[in-house]
């Protein structure tokens, strides 16, 4: 053993070799590093929603396991089959592709849903409650539903989920020095882990969740609401018990998230969502009689990102900002059902858009941006934005975190944000109104916004700028590991050395 421990840390092993009746001063830090580095350490993340490029589980997962690098880690993820086919040329981390199902999500108790009882770990209508008529009812009705999801069965999802995990154990063979992260958590997922660790013989882990989506969407919520959400943590909790003697650590991206889920008994921490940096504006752009100022309305439209605010806000310009060539509103929308979204009197601007060579400047007021861009054209574009806007729904993002949001402010451009939300909380972190953006309570106040950005542009383009090295530094994947409570091998090694 000190041979190979020799081998490995040559300052170690002379201090146990020259071991002469009494043991040399080692520190803790001395006998983990030891243990440690006979084998190295992996983190593998998991994530079942990973399918291509783009997107952001590709972002998280590349963060992720860049950080997991950074901090002196073997990165490993789990994904969806047909990332296999997918992953850029250049990938670089250890890839497994077990999994034949995706989006556990679908049957959480939370607020994105579709469950509305306790299950059991392979998927099934949890019985064994009948403390009232009501619960009984709702466990039958439940169970009833569940015989008509054929495609989306939740105990034939839980199986594919576990048969998934299976293949990963079998391949990478986890070691007591490996630690677990599920990149998307939630309840749902947390019983099938159960089922899966039940299933396989792997040694006690650390395991990392992260949860993203909220409990509970409602200032003040309905009586069945709020049943839901104790039943939330009621299951997670039973999942926890049933994880031992893995070590289980719970995450939330935002602090309000954190809250709710202490709520209702889970203990949870809060850590910095990961965005990437790209590379900076080299020089502040100032719209001219020829350039109009570019507003960007980034992701695909979906209903809690504001799709259906899109037709009366391009309304509310179209007669400003759009007559007098001030503004251009870039959009990324699907290639079907545009025209809820556009206003009849953009049609015609809509279609040349559509036609417009990418080399050349929006000869209209509209850019459309496709609904499947590459990773590098979806960067390209938010390069392109000279404010970002955003018309989210804010009870559903009142403590549900943006990564949109933070890949605008990294690179230093200004935003327009609904109040009452996690959006509005980091512009007034940020120092409030007009530092680096603005905050709306109702969307006709949108234009004047956008007429304010325009006289106080290059202040606000100023402190957006120095505002993006502090994001930079706090939501990087490495921050977000520390965050977990992951250790820098990195640094414990340099101070053995």
């Amino acid at each position: 053993m000190i041979a190979r421990a020799g081998a490995r840390l040559p300052k170690l092993a002379q201090r146990f070799a020259n071991f002469n009746g009494s043991f040399e001063a080692l520190t803790l830090i001395d006998f983990v590093s030891l243990m440690d580095d006979q084998q190295t350490t992996r983190l593998l993340f998991i994530d079942d929603n990973l399918r291509d490029q783009g997107g952001h589980y590709f972002e998280l997962a590349t963060q992720l396991l860049d950080g997991a690098n950074q901090l002196g880690y073997a990165g490993a993820i789990a994904t969806h089959k047909s990332f296999a086919t997918h992953a850029p040329q250049n990938w670089q981390h250890d890839l497994q592709t077990p999994f034949n199902v995706r989006r556990m999500l679908r049957w959480s108790l939370g607020v994105d849903g579709a469950s509305t009882v306790e299950r059991d770990f392979d998927g099934a209508v949890l019985t064994g409650d009948r403390s009232s008529l009501g619960q009984t009812a709702r466990q039958y009705a439940a169970a009833l539903r569940d015989r008509t999801r054929l495609k989306h069965h939740p105990k034939e999802m839980v199986r594919l989920w576990v048969e998934g995990m299976k293949d990963l154990f079998k391949n990478a063979r986890p070691t007591i020095h490996d630690r677990l992260v599920l990149n998307t958590g939630d309840d749902f997922v947390m019983l099938a882990l159960v089922q899966a660790l039940r299933e396989t013989s792997v040694p006690p882990l650390p395991i990392h969740v992260i949860f993203h989506f909220s409990l509970c969407d409602q200032p003040t919520p309905s009586r069945n609401v709020q049943r839901r959400w104790e039943a939330w943590g009621n299951q997670v909790n039973r999942c926890l018990q049933a994880l031992v003697p893995h070590t289980v650590h719970l995450h939330a991206t935002t602090p309000g998230l954190a809250q709710q889920i202490q709520r209702v008994g889970v203990d949870v921490s809060a850590i910095s969502y990961p965005t990437r940096i790209h590379r900076s504006k080299s020089k502040l752009r100032k719209p001219n009689g020829s350039e109009r100022m570019r507003v960007v309305l980034a992701g695909l439209p979906r209903a809690e990102k504001g799709r259906g605010q899109i037709r009366s806000f391009l309304e509310s310009v179209a007669s400003t900002g759009f007559a007098d060539q001030r503004l251009l509103v870039s959009m990324q929308m699907p290639d079907k059902r545009w025209q809820r979204m556009v206003p009849a009197s953009l049609h015609n601007d809509y279609q040349n858009a559509k036609q417009q060579p990418n080399d050349q400047p929006p000869s209209c007021p509209l850019e459309v941006m496709t609904n499947n861009l590459s990773t590098a054209a979806y960067h390209d574009w938010l390069d392109s934005a000279d404010v970002g806007l955003f018309l989210y729904d804010p009870q559903r993002y009142a403590n549900r975190c943006s990564g949109v949001l933070l890949e605008m402010m990294i690179r230093g451009v200004p935003v327009i944000v609904p109040n009452q939300c996690w959006l509005a909380e980091q512009v007034e972190l940020a120092g409030g109104q007009g530092s680096i953006g603005w905050m709306y309570d109702q969307h006709s106040q949108i234009p004047d916004l956008l007429d304010r950005f325009l006289e106080e542009r290059e202040a606000v383009v100023q402190r957006c700028a120095q505002h993006a090295s502090l994001i930079a530094e706090r939501h990087c994947g490495r921050n977000a590991l520390l965050e977990m409570g992951i250790t820098d091998r990195l640094h414990t090694q340099s101070l053995v050395a």
